[in-house]
């Protein structure tokens, strides 16, 4: 039966250690560790609460107020002692607190020491009296029996955390009740919290707890085992990254680890050659790669004892993305179970090369050795420039500059500029050379000053000063208008200079015809002036219709110089003769004759 018994709890212990090793396992070449600190399980409402590793060593996580943690001894790691040898005696000077003085003063690392916080505990001990007992500064203390009755259960109580089936007594710092002043309780191997207590100079455990301060946690990572963040080994490369589990320990930043610069200068596929400057000496170089939202994807230690200054190099994973960024820092790392130190990471910057600069160039055949100006070639490392496409157009890598050998004939010469650093994608700019013969225009371009010939390159020839000529008339003056006349150069005739000329004086032109009025006669030039006016000169009259028998005829009188008519007036009909109407008889006499001469050749015809 014994037997059977044995074997039981032998095969229990197993599956509880399987259990636990399931929780904190990672895969091969995995750690645990990710960014800033966990979300804990505390002993007030979880069985198995988180499990912190300090100062080498386990501590249960029981509470937590904002950025401190409450942590409780996990293991039998600080002796026994008793609660006071004189009775009765409050806790404050007994050897129980000697206990909790002595287990923080054996904290090593000053740097450990400075995360836990001092707090006032009130602590009667096995004192009778009724007066509270403030002890001030206490930074490990033993609980009192209201703060062991908040953990969750009997068995988060046990000590050591996990003893099956029983653990050891161990002190509470609150006096017993009833008080009997020799008494203080304690936790029985049971887990139960007992009021009434054991003597006070009983000898059993003892189970200091602390605050402990996350404010500075930069990583958490598993404490012990094969993927403790201790596990990588300097030189070993990136180690992948899952979450930490079982038990935890920080990485704290600390000010006084310092890192000044980090400077890729070199990549070759995945290897990655940098300077680093300004660093604490004698710690270790780390690498993180953070994932874009700022994961832990991997870890590695690249420096085993780092100088103010020097060059490491890191291999970045296979998977590693655009989106990932690789962060140095400089760190005090301690093993298992205890907090390591970290300045605050720099970025190994990593960016894709870039180019920028002159796109082409012309110059004119016969030119000599020349250079473009300068490029601007970014990335990181420093990316490497090559030029492909004609022999004569090489990279000035000092100037940053292509360098054209002399000799190229009239023709375009394209080259491609490639900018490679080993991160993906390469820059690529094209650059043309034009090399360009002269072939001037026939027609003079001109401007104030000079005439040329032009190329269309914007090339000169035959520049000369212009050569003014004399006035040449645009527009002849009148003396209405006034003309316009220019000066220009004689060889290209560009207008230099434009005046106008005056409008001419007026010289009389008078006109050959008369210009009358009823009174005189002139005359006159187109701008009205008068020439040779004079009074009229009357003629005598003059008939213009002589009178008849049957009409009345005109006559008038005009100037004899001018040939005004000056007056006019008619002329009275004639009286009518005996043979006629119009005959007179004393005028008309050939009316007479004719008569005569008809009468007789009538006569002497019969």
């Amino acid at each position: 039966m014994q037997t059977t018994k044995r074997i039981l709890s032998i095969l229990l212990t197993m599956a509880m250690a399987l259990g636990l090793l399931a929780v904190g396992a990672s895969a091969a070449g995995e750690i645990g560790m990710q960014a800033e600190k966990p979300t804990f399980a505390l002993g007030t409402d979880n069985d198995a609460p988180t499990v912190v590793g300090f100062g080498g060593y386990e501590w249960l996580a029981i509470g937590q107020n904002g950025n401190t943690l409450t942590l409780l001894a996990k293991n039998e790691d600080f002796g026994t002692a008793k609660f006071n040898s004189t009775s009765p005696n409050p806790y404050d000077g007994g050897e129980l607190q000697a206990s909790m003085n002595n287990a923080y003063n054996d904290i090593s690392n000053t740097n450990e020491k400075r995360l836990v916080e001092a707090r006032n505990i009130d602590a009667k001990g096995g004192t009778v009296s009724t007066v509270p007992v403030t002890v001030t500064n206490q930074y490990f203390w033993p609980l009192s029996v209201t703060e062991a009755n908040g953990l969750i259960s009997d068995a988060l109580r046990l000590f050591p955390y996990g003893a099956n089936p029983s653990g050891e007594y161990w002190w509470l710092r609150s006096p017993s009740s009833p008080a009997s002043g020799t008494n203080a309780a304690l936790v029985r191997t049971n887990g139960v919290v007992d009021a009434a207590g054991r003597s006070i100079s009983d000898v059993i455990a003892v189970r200091p707890a602390f605050y402990f301060n996350l404010a500075s946690v930069l990583f958490t990572s598993d404490a012990s085992g094969a993927s403790a963040k201790s596990s990588a080994a300097v030189g070993g490369g990136l180690k992948s990254a899952q979450a930490a589990a079982g038990t935890v320990k920080f990485t704290m930043k600390d000010d006084s680890l310092t890192l000044g610069s980090v400077t890729a200068t070199s990549r070759s596929g995945n290897v990655v050659n940098f300077n680093y400057s300004d660093a604490t000496p004698g710690k270790t170089l780390s690498a993180v790669v953070l994932g874009s939202g700022g994961a832990v994807k991997y870890y590695g230690k690249l420096v085993a004892s780092t100088s103010a200054s020097g060059t490491a190099s890191v291999i970045l994973p296979g998977d590693f993305a655009t989106t990932d960024t690789v962060q140095i820092f400089v760190e005090e790392a301690n093993g298992d179970n205890y907090t390591d130190f970290a300045s605050a990471y720099k970025q190994l910057v990593l960016a894709a090369p870039g180019i920028t600069g002159p796109t082409s160039l012309t110059l004119t055949a016969g030119y000599a050795a020349t250079s473009t100006g300068t490029y601007t070639v970014t990335g990181s490392p420093a990316p490497t420039v090559t030029v492909s496409g004609n022999a004569s157009i090489s990279w000035d890598s000092a100037n940053k500059k292509l360098d054209i050998a002399a000799g190229l004939d009239a023709g375009s010469y394209p080259v491609m500029l490639t900018a490679s650093n080993g991160t993906a994608p390469d820059a690529t700019l094209t650059f043309t050379l034009t090399v360009h013969a002269h072939s001037f225009g026939t027609a003079w371009v001109t401007d104030a000053a000079s005439h040329w010939y032009a190329c269309a390159c914007g090339e000169k020839s035959a520049l000369a000063a212009h050569i003014a000529s004399d006035w040449i008339v645009d527009t002849p003056a009148t003396t209405s208008a006034a003309g316009s006349q220019h000066k220009q150069c004689t060889v290209c005739e560009y207008v230099m200079e434009t005046q106008a000329i005056p409008v001419l004086p007026h010289v009389h032109s008078f006109g050959t015809a008369w210009v009358t009025d009823a009174a005189s006669h002139w005359y006159v030039c187109a701008c009205g002036e008068k020439s040779a006016l004079a009074a009229h000169i009357v003629s005598n009259w003059i008939v213009d219709t002589p009178a008849t028998t049957s009409a009345a005829g005109s006559q008038h009188k005009q100037c004899t110089v001018c040939g005004y008519v000056m007056e006019t007036q008619a002329i009275a009909k004639l009286p009518k003769g005996i043979f006629g109407t119009n005959a007179k008889w004393y005028g008309e006499w050939w009316h007479y004759l004719l008569f005569f001469l008809c009468f007789g050749f009538i006569w002497m015809w019969f």
